[in-house]
């Protein structure tokens, strides 16, 4: 089993076990540590966020010469582990996303798994200490002595991954306009056909796709996408998987996908001309697009509950592909919500929670919430999960000019939503 591949939450200890059996030597993203070191792990915590990320294992014993492990019994299980590495994590500047677990191995020893991901904010210091650690083999060094270019490729690293994340939206947003006006096309062509044949009872949408929408497009990748992922035939393997767990009416059928460069594509319309389209590729990039407007007796109304749905599932679906595809690291995203100005704007409504007070008006056109707080340690995990979605559903609330709700009002719409979803 590569631990490296799964959520620190999904992990016991017969997986850490097989894990250690399989006789992985020390390297650039683990490593091995007998007990908890009265110092110097901060060194290797700012060596793991300045290089690739990794997995310190406190607990096991390795052979010196080799790197192998070759003991796992584990540490005094005492009141203070957490609190303890908690503090060498701090005396790294900027603080980087790590997660903690601790694992049973006998009612008195316990094995901790410490995972640091890959910096987004590097380079990644050690107070007090001058020097920059990087992550070799299966040592720290700093960072002088790793390469004459190591310093600066830390300083660039940020904004290279931000020009690779741009690189990847353009794409995305171009395979979308292209879909559109495909789709477009074939509404003209059934338009044309339902003429010649005179089938008055066919509706057909008479709009130019696009035009009466209020789209919301969420977008999440990888926080360092240079890479692929998983190969295009494992990841439509993947898709298949998730769209077989997945039945909500929010979610996507695998049967509707087709094959596009370095990704796969769903695009489809109905009748009242709603867009729905979800877009995936083997970097971790995923793009999905739904309609969120409702017309009644002439009145254009946009549900925020609409928008929490689609934020929900979208994670969801995003957490469980990134799982099978087995990437662990930084997830960074934006919802964005289009021709939102005058529509009416209406809270969520949430049994035994409905809402009573005066309907706001959009005021924007546009609106855009950036997500750059996440990482796939937080998806996987339901606390964290549900404490981030809350947080931004009362960050949405706000900019739409509602008082933002009591976490109970957002615990019970999240329980809905998940009678919908396989968990």
């Amino acid at each position: 089993m590569d631990i490296l591949n799964k959520s620190l939450q999904e992990l016991s200890f017969s997986d850490i076990e097989a894990f250690l059996k399989q006789g992985y030597p020390e390297g650039t993203q683990i490593e091995y540590k007998r007990e908890i070191p009265q110092k110097s792990l901060s060194k290797s915590i700012a060596a793991f966020a300045n290089t690739r990320g990794g997995i310190i294992l406190i607990g096991v014993e390795e052979d010196r010469d080799t790197g192998v492990p070759i003991k796992w019994e584990g540490i005094p299980n005492e009141d203070r582990i957490r609190e303890r590495i908690s503090q060498f994590i701090a005396n790294v500047e900027p603080l980087p996303a790590y997660d903690i677990r601790i694992i049973e191995v006998t009612g008195e020893r316990v094995v901790v798994l410490v995972r640091i991901l890959e910096g987004d904010r590097t380079p990644y210091y050690v107070q007090n200490d001058a020097n920059l650690w990087v992550r070799t083999e299966n040592i720290r060094i700093p960072v002088d002595n790793a390469s004459p270019d190591a310093a600066e490729l830390l300083f660039l690293r940020k904004e290279k991954a931000e020009k690779a994340r741009q690189n990847n939206i353009i794409r995305a947003n171009v395979v979308y306009k292209y879909a559109l006006e495909r789709a477009e096309n074939e509404r003209k062509r059934q338009v044309e056909e339902k003429k010649k044949k005179e089938e008055n009872q066919l509706t057909i949408y008479d709009k130019k796709l696009g035009t009466d929408c209020s789209l919301c497009k969420i977008r999440l990748q990888p926080f360092f996408p240079q890479k692929a992922l998983v190969s295009l035939s494992k990841m439509e393997e993947i898709l298949r998987k998730v769209s077989e767990k997945n039945h909500s009416q929010h979610e996507f059928s695998y049967s509707d996908k087709e094959r596009i460069p370095e990704g796969m594509l769903s695009f489809s319309w109905s009748s009242d001309g709603s867009i729905r389209s979800w877009q995936f590729y083997a970097n971790g990039l995923v793009f999905n697009v739904q309609d969120i407007r409702y017309v009644k007796d002439g009145i254009v109304t946009i549900h925020i509950g609409g928008i929490g749905m689609h934020f929900y599932h979208t994670l969801k679906i995003t957490s469980e592909f990134y799982s099978l595809a087995g990437y662990q690291g930084g997830v960074v995203g934006e919802i964005e919500i289009e021709d939102v100005q005058s529509a009416v704007v209406r809270p969520i409504g949430t049994r035994g929670w409905e809402y009573h007070g005066d309907l706001k008006a959009g005021l924007l056109p546009k609106y855009r919430w950036n997500l750059e707080i996440l990482d796939t340690d937080l998806l996987s995990d339901e606390k964290r999960f549900k404490d981030y979605f809350i947080e931004k559903m009362k960050e949405i609330y706000w900019w739409f000019g509602y008082e933002p709700a009591k976490d109970e009002f957002y615990q019970a719409f999240l329980k809905e939503n998940e009678l919908s979803i396989s968990q």
